[in-house]
């Protein structure tokens, strides 16, 4: 009984707080990092060896561009698991907190890595901007694993 209640409670305070992520996540900042994964140059990844590259800037860009949705997807499931972790001792203020310092921290990279990048945004800014953000998010990904009990 309590199993069934604790996982109602779980997929109750999913759809809340997916609710309000969806609401939060237009902000510009979100939709570029997930802009990035639709890029045309994408389709050229299968011709692409990023352990093993000539180093033409566009082996770089799909390498970093590869690099950075790795980093995010990897940092979407600690976080995701995290807050499992607090929705079953029930610690929703915790969990709001940590919802808030997501989005914070979402704004802090893209501003942080946007430094590399001006109006014409080149190749090789973009690729620092890549770089940059899937650094930041590694360290990110290091910070959530801090915060386990």
């Amino acid at each position: 009984m309590i199993l069934l209640k604790n996982i109602l409670l779980f997929i109750l305070f999913n759809l809340f707080f997916s609710v309000s992520a969806q609401k939060n996540n237009q902000d510009s900042s979100y939709k570029f990092i997930q802009n990035l994964k639709k890029q045309p140059y994408l389709k050229y990844v299968k011709r692409i060896n990023c352990d093993s590259n000539s180093g033409s800037i566009l082996e770089l860009r799909i390498c970093a561009n590869l690099e950075l949705q790795k980093q995010d997807s990897l940092l979407n499931l600690e976080f995701d698991s995290l807050i499992n972790e607090f929705i079953i001792i029930k610690d929703f203020k915790s969990i709001k907190k940590l919802k808030i310092a997501q989005d914070i921290w979402e704004k802090y990279r893209f501003a942080q890595c946007s430094v590399y990048v001006d109006d014409d945004g080149g190749s090789a800014q973009m690729i620092a901007f890549l770089e940059c953000a899937a650094e930041i998010t590694f360290q990110r990904r290091k910070d959530i694993n801090k915060m386990r009990f």
